[in-house]
């Protein structure tokens, strides 16, 4: 959990500093046209959505719920997540008693963004095994 001033941070970033959390997500972050996409996103969240956000982030704690869940889980991460630590998403796996985990190589907290296709074929397998 951040300390005080690095959750001011989060709940009242300055433009900079929303650019360089963004930034953060990623270990190969997108380029041109689609970073600026991206960045225009972020640009336009109103500061109480990024402030409740930031809120609601710090107080979720359902480690311990997660044993209750019945239905399969695929649990997908990066390596590099600068957001949420590997140590986290072995955890997470651990807990849920149906939980695969795919872990992406040197990538960040966005592995939909950093390696797409990749992520895509994943998801489409764990879905085919349900039927």
């Amino acid at each position: 959990m951040p300390d005080d001033a690095a959750f001011d941070v989060l709940v009242h970033p300055t433009p900079e500093q929303q650019r360089q959390l963004a930034l953060a997500a990623f270990r190969h972050p997108p380029r041109g046209a689609d970073l600026d996409a991206l960045l225009g996103v972020i640009a336009r969240a109103r500061p109480e959505h990024i402030e409740g956000a930031a809120r609601a982030m710090r107080g979720f704690e359902r480690q311990g719920h997660l044993g209750a869940l019945a239905l399969p889980v695929l649990l997908v991460c990066g390596d590099r997540d600068r957001h949420v630590p590997l140590r986290n998403h072995l955890a997470t796996q651990q807990a849920i008693p149906r939980c695969g985990l795919q872990v992406w190589a040197d990538v960040g907290h966005v592995p939909v963004v950093e390696v797409a296709d990749d992520f895509a074929a994943v998801v489409g397998r764990f879905l085919a095994g349900l039927s």
